[in-house]
């Protein structure tokens, strides 16, 4: 906890006046009752209001082998003199071990299911890709063995194109001679 305090200049004595105030820290108990006076104030973090410096008072909580328990705290500021003041507290949020522990022991539990999880799915994964590559020279030969029909087809289709096209020639150049004949012999048999 940090109070910066300074005086004013007084109009009955013309001059300036210096700030003079006490600061303390309380921890409030659900009970509404105030603690005695916590922390400690060391001097070296101290400084007195002069005319030429702001005053600030500085409580220290704790060192750091030990942390602040969850709580309301009070800061009480009394005033000797006619004296303006801010506070700022400064802290750090830390959690008790045993909770940051047992925080990263679920974490990791969940993690280790999570590897099995993923673990199945990688195998199933690994299975999928080794049929596919297994089936990949099968359908190669499939591929082949459709072109090689293919082909066949083609030619097959370019021999019944000739073929349909030399009947087409042959009907063309003899089928008036085979209607003259038919109409002949129709008439004979009729006679």
């Amino acid at each position: 906890v940090s109070v910066v305090f300074y005086g004013n200049f007084s109009a009955a004595h013309g001059e300036y006046q210096p700030g003079r105030i006490s600061a303390s820290l309380h921890c409030i108990s659900d009970g509404g009752e105030r603690s005695s006076s916590l922390g400690t104030a060391p001097h070296n973090l101290q400084k007195l209001n002069t005319q030429k410096t702001i005053g600030e008072i500085n409580i220290q909580y704790c060192n750091n082998d030990s942390y602040v328990e969850p709580g309301n705290f009070e800061v009480t500021i009394q005033a000797l003199s006619s004296t303006k003041y801010s506070i700022n507290i400064n802290g750090r949020l830390a959690f008790s071990s045993d909770d940051m522990l047992e925080e990263a022991l679920s974490s990791a539990k969940k993690k280790q299911e999570e590897i099995k999880l993923h673990s199945k799915e990688l195998s199933k994964l690994w299975t999928s890709m080794r049929l596919a590559e297994r089936s990949l020279p099968l359908l190669h030969n499939l591929f082949q063995a459709a072109e090689k029909e293919c082909e066949r087809c083609i030619c097959e289709i370019q021999e019944n194109d000739e073929i349909a096209e030399y009947d087409v020639i042959v009907k063309e150049k003899y089928a008036p001679i085979a209607l003259d004949k038919i109409k002949v012999i129709i008439p004979m048999f009729l006679w």
